[in-house]
C-alpha cells in the first residue's frame, strides 16, 4: 500500500517542476520590451516566489537553498532570431538561513538562454541555475560578465571572470561557459591576471627585495581560424614579472574529445601553476 502522504509530496514536487518549467516556457514575447516585467518573469518561472524579507528569489537545488537576484541580461541576434543572455547571482543560505560568506564559499551562478519563437520565449539552454562560481558567497561583479561570440556559426558565449585573492596575492581567470545541448558548459579556465601587490612596498616585495610582479593577459578569438565549434583563444600577455618585462602571446585551441581548449606551454609560472 502506497503512503498517502509521500504520493501528495511527490505530486506536489512534480507539479512544482512542471509549472516552473511551464511557466517558463510561455513567458511572452513582448515582455522584452519591459526590463523589469521580463526579470520577474524568469525569475519566478525558474526560481519560484519572490522572497520579501530577504529581496531575493529563493528556491531549494540540488539540497541547498539559494537566495537569487538578476545580474546581467544580453540580447544578440543569432541565426535571425533574438537571443536573450540571462546571468543570476546569489548566495546559498545556510542552516541557519543567513548566506554563507565565508573565504571558501562561492556565489552561486544561473545561466539561462531563452530565444524568441512566434509570441513567446522559449528555452535554448540552461546551467543548473545555482552554480558554485565566484567567493566570499558572491558571483563576481555585472562587469565581469562579457557575453562574445567565441566561433563560427552564430556562437557565443560568456567570458566570466573570478578570482582568488590571499596572503598579499591576486590571480584571476576567465571562465568560458557556452551552451553544449540543452545545458549551459564551463569549456575552461583561462588565467588572465596575477600580481602580489598586497606584499609590496615601493615596487619591491616586503622582506626579500625582490622586485614585485604584476602581469595580466588580454583574451580574444581568432573569428580567422573556422576549423572547430569554438575558435582558438588567443592570449597576450603583458606587465612584469620579478622585474622582467613580458610581452608574449599564447594561443590555445578547443579539443573536442576532452570538450575543453588544451593546455597551454610556456606560461609564466604563476598562470601555469596557480597559487
Amino acid at each position: 500500500m502506497r503512503n498517502p502522504s509521500l504520493t501528495g509530496l511527490a505530486a506536489l514536487v512534480l507539479s512544482g517542476l512542471w509549472f516552473a518549467a511551464a511557466f517558463a516556457a510561455s513567458i511572452p514575447a513582448d515582455a522584452v520590451d519591459q526590463p523589469k516585467t521580463l526579470w520577474r518573469l524568469v525569475m519566478e518561472g525558474y526560481y519560484g516566489p519572490y522572497d520579501k524579507a530577504r529581496k531575493c528569489w529563493t528556491a531549494t537545488l540540488q539540497g541547498e537553498r539559494v537566495c537569487m537576484r538578476p545580474h546581467r541580461l544580453d540580447q544578440v541576434s543569432v541565426h535571425g532570431a533574438d537571443h536573450l543572455f540571462f546571468v543570476i547571482g546569489g548566495t546559498v543560505l545556510g542552516d541557519d538561513g543567513e548566506p554563507r560568506q565565508a573565504h571558501v564559499d562561492a556565489g552561486a551562478l544561473g545561466l539561462i538562454i531563452l530565444k524568441a519563437n512566434g509570441s513567446s520565449l522559449d528555452l535554448v539552454a540552461k546551467n543548473d541555475l545555482r552554480s558554485a562560481f565566484g567567493s566570499f558567497g558572491a558571483v563576481p561583479a555585472e562587469d565581469q560578465f562579457e557575453l562574445r561570440r567565441i566561433g563560427p556559426d552564430d556562437t557565443y558565449g560568456w567570458l566570466a571572470t573570478s578570482g582568488w585573492m590571499g596572503q598579499g596575492h591576486l590571480i584571476t581567470s576567465a571562465t568560458i561557459f557556452t551552451a553544449r545541448g540543452k545545458d549551459i558548459v564551463s569549456l575552461d579556465d583561462i588565467p588572465n591576471h596575477y600580481d602580489n601587490q598586497g606584499n609590496c612596498e615601493n615596487g619591491k616585495i616586503i622582506g626579500d627585495g625582490k622586485p614585485c610582479t604584476d602581469y595580466s593577459a588580454e583574451l580574444s578569438f581568432d573569428a580567422s581560424d573556422k576549423s572547430s565549434r569554438f575558435y582558438p583563444v588567443v592570449m597576450k600577455v603583458t606587465g612584469s614579472r620579478e622585474g622582467t618585462t613580458l610581452d608574449q602571446t599564447f594561443t590555445t585551441r578547443f579539443d573536442e574529445q576532452s570538450f575543453a581548449y588544451k593546455p597551454i606551454e610556456g606560461l609564466p609560472e604563476e598562470f601555469a601553476n596557480g597559487i
